[in-house]
């Protein structure tokens, strides 16, 4: 389902994905996509729309024969409420598995955690995610004692001994 996808593949906060309409959508012919957003504090950003994002997003939007300007739009027609995000999501991670209330907000947890395990760049999650402070990123990764030994294992000058 394309609101998943959009959702994991971003990282946006519900209310974010609820308040988007197609208009805040750019999707050029060639390379990724972006969507701007106004986040917490009122504060506008850009947020990249990834390959996997982007093509769940365009075959969503090719089914739509409405003029609704909201990009994302529940069974009714209408745009989708964070409680129906909510409903949705806890659906699919009941269907996979996962039957503690994690919500929505899970998925945006997953997007910090994996993008910051390719690339560990804190303050560049830290900019998708839209936060204000770093020590709000911090708190959404999920790294254990193996991610942080490893980090220390590819650290520089690791081989060096003791003099």
């Amino acid at each position: 389902m394309a609101l998943l996808s959009f959702l994991y593949n971003t990282g946006l906060r519900v209310g974010e994905l609820c308040a988007l309409d197609r208009a805040d959508v750019q999707l050029p012919a060639d390379g990724w996509g972006q969507v701007q957003l106004v986040g917490k504090g009122r504060r506008l950003r850009w947020v990249p729309i990834n390959a996997q994002a982007r093509r769940t997003l365009e075959d969503y939007l090719a089914t739509r024969q409405d003029d609704n300007p909201a990009l994302f739009l529940n069974r009714s027609g209408e745009r989708f409420s964070v409680r129906g995000v909510a409903l949705l999501v806890n659906r699919y991670l009941r269907r996979i598995g996962i039957t503690d209330r994690s919500g929505p907000h899970l998925l945006r947890h997953t997007f910090a955690t994996h993008a910051l395990r390719a690339r560990p760049n804190l303050r560049a999650v830290q900019e998708l995610l839209g936060h204000s402070s770093v020590t709000t990123t911090q708190r959404y990764t999920h790294m254990d004692a193996d991610d942080l030994r490893q980090q220390v294992a590819e650290l520089p000058g690791n081989g060096l001994r003791e003099c």
